[in-house]
């Protein structure tokens, strides 16, 4: 199932032929087989609905995490205030989510800066507040910071590591030619965790995109590879602490992206709440209750 959201454009004259032709979009019928004598007929005007629900559950693990807000404050904002319509925190928020639903280019935030979940993750209301931002926008935001500035968000990033831990991690490196003493350590430790860093290297670089660093300069190329790291780090957290009692415990990123993250959802802005209605034929709606019973026990909500 495909289910669309499509919001038209304020009126400029670049966006006047862009909102021409999602006008044409959103009138356009599509007729597909009879069934049982029955049209089959679908249109674009399903409303608020998004193809992302399950971003509701990073959502709350960041909440809880912070990565995001860490990487944000050791960032500087040279910006001139008055022209400042999204914030530092906000934009590292959306591109994050983003990359983490799959959508690793910064062209896509031009077609989901008004998703209504996205925006829920950016801690806006879904439909009454602005849109989010554009890919001009994030654009500039990927080429503003120098090496200073990525030397800050790397420190962030050790920081959020040691933090991790109820005490600090003592790591050694061991060099050895031994071929007897310590077999089981050698192998379960040192072998096996070689491996299990293979697999968190391709989930980073495959179900992530990270290697799609196409920018012109080596600061804005590093910087990307810092945001698909947050998404790592955001993805890594919900599995390691969520997903522990469900199918989905050692899944990879794609598969829990593709079954947990991947829900229709339709959403509404009322006066007193936001609520968000998901399919009744939703396959996996014991492991979601088993996902949110863990994020409330956490203290998210």
């Amino acid at each position: 199932m495909v289910l669309f959201y499509i919001k038209l454009a304020t009126p400029n004259k670049q966006s006047q032929v862009r909102e021409t032709a999602m006008t044409q979009y959103n009138e356009q019928m599509m007729i597909f087989k009879d069934i049982f004598g029955k049209k089959v007929e679908v249109d674009f005007y399903g409303g608020e609905v998004t193809s992302d629900a399950g971003l509701l559950f990073l959502r709350e693990t960041e909440s809880d995490l912070g990565i995001i807000n860490r990487v944000a404050d050791v960032l500087r904002d040279r910006r001139h205030p008055s022209y400042v319509k999204h914030e530092i925190v906000q934009l590292l928020t959306q591109r994050v989510f983003q990359i983490a639903s799959g959508y690793e280019d910064a062209n896509d935030s031009n077609d989901l800066r008004d998703d209504p979940i996205i925006k829920i993750a950016c801690d806006k209301l879904p439909i009454s507040d602005s849109s989010l931002a554009s890919q001009p926008t994030m654009c500039r935001f990927e080429n503003a910071y120098s090496r200073t500035d990525l030397y800050r968000i790397a420190q962030a990033f050790l920081d959020a590591f040691v933090d991790s831990y109820d005490k600090g991690p003592n790591t050694r490196f061991i060099v050895t030619d031994l071929k007897n003493t310590q077999r089981r350590f050698i192998y379960r430790t040192i072998y096996c965790g070689r491996g299990e860093m293979e697999l968190m290297i391709k989930e980073h670089k495959n179900h992530l995109a990270s290697d799609r660093t196409s920018c012109s300069s080596f600061e804005a190329n590093q910087f990307r590879l810092f945001l698909h790291s947050i998404a790592y780090v955001l993805l890594h957290t919900f599995r390691r602490l969520h997903l522990k009692n469900t199918e989905f415990a050692n899944a990879q990123f794609n598969t829990i992206r593709l079954k947990l993250l991947k829900i229709g959802g339709r959403v509404r802005q009322l006066k007193t709440k936001v609520k968000i209605n998901l399919p009744s034929s939703f396959p996996l709606k014991e492991d979601l209750l088993k996902i949110w019973v863990s994020c409330s026990s956490a203290g998210y909500t």
